[in-house]
């Protein structure tokens, strides 16, 4: 597609090399939030996007139901004069999310399915012919009938408004549109306050931050009261065939067992960035004679927000923390020790030790030359591990 908008090299610390230059992968997981100040020069906006960022980690919500259900958007279409037989669907949008749709439903996910065609009531068929069946064919509304369209965009605005584990689109998409089924700016402006829903925006142009207004990764940002904390989504034109995969491996990288390239007992990939960058890993592995095509997908997709965010796949662990100061050393228990665990010992700003214990004590002796206490009152215990809440304790300095 040309020249791309893109942030994709300063994670990969090179520049764009020449179309038939060896692929460059990420090492680094990187986002951008864009924002602006108010009318008056204020960070009115910063502060909300970064404070509902930091509330989808640290405030989860209790509701074990929120942690089951997902929403998929897609549009089965056949384009005419394009050689696809009648009754098949031309570019696989809704056969990728289906693909993915049913492997979750036989884990235990509640799938609300929002899928639009534009092909009058008739047999449809997946790429191998088969028949597609009950009740996955019932969900499948003709665009042009009745209020189809229209309630598929309702379907969208309430369950962004419900709250979902994730919330994925495979369609055809605007700078400030999903276009097929329909969602924009506007709509999402309209939702209300509401929990939560992580975003996988796998359509062309949706985050295109180079728009002269906002587009619709930045409205899904800028969603009052909650809303989404993060996405992902293209700066420009994207390809189908690799966006069909692309939706695969962001949800194996996520869940696992959706695609077969890896071990089955590898870890979940919790983080959003570490999970884009998966999934761009595994595109070559899938599509092996199209490295061009390869390359701009690369390019375009970003995370939309932080590429920090750990996403919760499952309703989070908790652990407890004590500390205690004995002389010039730091005890610590975790009850239990979470796998991964990481303990940070700060003291004010300034970071004085770093740990990963295997066990459920730890004793922590601060670097040469610093004491616990030197630039605070007080020596803060931060403690994380993939899958549970963040955990923190201010420990008081004696004397100080």
């Amino acid at each position: 597609y040309g020249a791309n908008h893109t942030d994709y090299y300063y994670s990969t610390g090179k520049g764009p090399e020449p179309a038939d230059s060896p692929l460059v992968f990420p090492f680094l997981a990187l986002g951008r939030i864009p924002v602006k100040p108010d009318a008056k020069g204020r960070d009115s906006h910063a502060v909300s996007v970064i404070k509902k960022i930091i509330d989808y980690e640290k405030k989860p919500l209790p509701d074990s139901a929120y942690y089951k259900r997902m929403v998929f958007a897609s549009s089965f279409e056949n384009v005419p004069n394009t050689g696809t037989p009648p009754g098949h669907e031309t570019r696989g949008c809704m056969e990728a999310s289906e693909y993915v749709c049913s492997r979750l439903e036989n884990e235990g996910y509640q799938i609300k399915r929002v899928y639009l065609t534009n092909i009058p009531d008739a047999t449809l068929y997946y790429s191998d012919h088969t028949v597609i069946q009950q009740p996955v064919r019932g969900q499948i509304k003709y665009s042009r009938a009745a209020n189809n369209a229209a309630d598929a965009t309702e379907a969208l605005k309430k369950a962004l408004a419900q709250g979902q584990l994730f919330v994925s689109y495979r369609g055809h998409g605007g700078s400030c549109e999903w276009s097929f089924p329909s969602l924009s700016g506007d709509d999402v402006d309209k939702v209300p306050a509401c929990p939560p829903s992580a975003v996988f925006s796998l359509c062309c142009n949706t985050g295109m931050f180079t728009a002269s207004q906002p587009c619709l990764a930045d409205m899904f940002l800028a969603m009052n009261g909650g809303g989404v904390p993060s996405l992902i989504a293209s700066t420009t034109e994207s390809d189908a065939a690799m966006n069909n995969d692309f939706i695969k491996a962001l949800f194996d990288g996520a869940f696992g067992n959706i695609l077969s390239l890896r071990h089955p007992m590898t870890r979940k990939i919790r983080r959003i960035g570490d999970l884009m960058n998966y999934a761009k890993k595994c595109i070559p592995l899938l599509r092996r004679d199209a490295d061009t095509l390869i390359r701009d997908h690369f390019e375009v997709y970003h995370v939309i927000g932080d590429p920090t965010l750990e996403l919760w796949t499952e309703p989070p662990l908790w652990f407890a923390v004590t500390a205690f100061l004995e002389e010039d050393e730091l005890k610590i228990r975790l009850e239990p020790c979470p796998p991964e665990c990481r303990v940070t010992l700060r003291s004010g700003l300034e970071v004085m030790a770093r740990v990963n214990p295997l066990t459920g004590e730890a004793t922590v002796v601060p670097r040469e030359g610093v004491k616990f206490g030197a630039a605070a009152n007080h020596v803060t215990v931060c403690c994380w591990a993939p899958g549970y809440l963040y955990n923190e304790v201010k420990l008081p300095i004696p004397g100080k």
